[in-house]
Parts: C-alpha cells; structure tokens; sequence
C-alpha cells in the first residue's frame, strides 16, 4: 500500500475520465499477464534468489516515482476532506458497503473452497490474474460504454449468483 495512493492518483490526473474504464482495463491485464509470468518464474529460483528478484521489483517501481515529471496543477478553490466527511457521502457508501461485504465473503470462504476443491483450488488461484485481466479489460470498455455504475452492480450481482451457487454444493 505505500505506492498504491500515489499511483492511483498518477493514474486519475493521466487519464481523461471518458477513457479512464478502458485504460485501467488494459492497466490491470497487463497487470494480471505479467504477475502470472512472474509467479511462474519465481516459483523456478529458490527462496532467497526469488526474495531479491522481488526485492528488486519492489525498488524498482519506489525509484521510478523519481523520475517521473511534476506538474502541479492549480489547486484554487479546492479544499481538503477528512476521511469521515468521504465515509458519511452516499455515492461513497454505495461502493464501500458491497466492497466489504464481498471481502468478507470472499476470504473468509477461500479456505473452505481450499479443502472442498484441493489442488485445483490452488491452480484456479494461480490463474486467476489472468483470467481476471481478461474480464477487467472487457469491464473496462463496457464501463466506458455503459457506465461504471451498471457494470459494477452487474459484477456484484453475479458474484453474489457466484457464492449461492457454491453454497448449494
């Protein structure tokens, strides 16, 4: 998480808002192809050969903060929020209320799916990047087309189908 804000941000003040869907899309395939290819790789050196190739990666994307060009935007007229007056606005609570609610059925279900399914459980999980690059870059033009609002609720919808499912079985 110490990169993630700033990359967020990178990202928002990078990209033009109409785009935005489309270009996280392929942001989080290449995202999920290249951590599968890496996972893969990882898994071919021993513990601490794979402990200071991600040790590398790790500096290597702090130091690229570095480089990057600083262009400060006039911030007239904007004021700073807590996080309490973010929390308390409704917009924000319709997206943060089925985030947790899927997180906490989505981890605390994992271990249950581990025993239920063994070891195709742990190739699902390995895969996973890749099929969820996939599905982000199709998201990703489909919220630009539609809005973000309905693929959103579509994807919670069928999540929610997804764990019905799994709980009947």
């Amino acid at each position: 998480g110490m990169g993630l804000p700033s990359c967020l941000a990178y990202f928002a003040d990078a990209t033009l808002v109409e785009n935005r869907g489309v270009y996280g899309g392929i942001t989080w395939a290449a995202v999920g192809f290249e951590i599968l290819i890496l996972a893969i790789g990882i898994n071919a050196l021993n513990v601490v050969l794979a402990i200071v190739v991600l040790a590398v990666w790790r500096a290597l994307g702090l130091v690229s903060f570095f480089f990057k060009e600083n262009k400060e935007k006039a911030q007239v007229g904007r004021r700073h929020s807590s996080y309490g007056s973010i929390l308390r606005r409704r917009d924000v609570l319709l997206y943060v209320a089925p985030w947790i609610m899927f997180s906490l059925v989505n981890f605390s279900e994992a271990p249950m799916l581990q025993r239920l399914f063994g070891d195709f459980f742990n190739f699902v999980a390995f895969v996973e990047f890749a099929i969820s690059g996939v599905f982000a870059l199709v998201g990703g033009f489909l919220a630009d087309l539609v809005g973000r609002k309905r693929v959103i609720i579509t994807g919670f919808v069928a999540l929610g189908i997804e764990y019905a499912a799994l709980s009947i079985f």
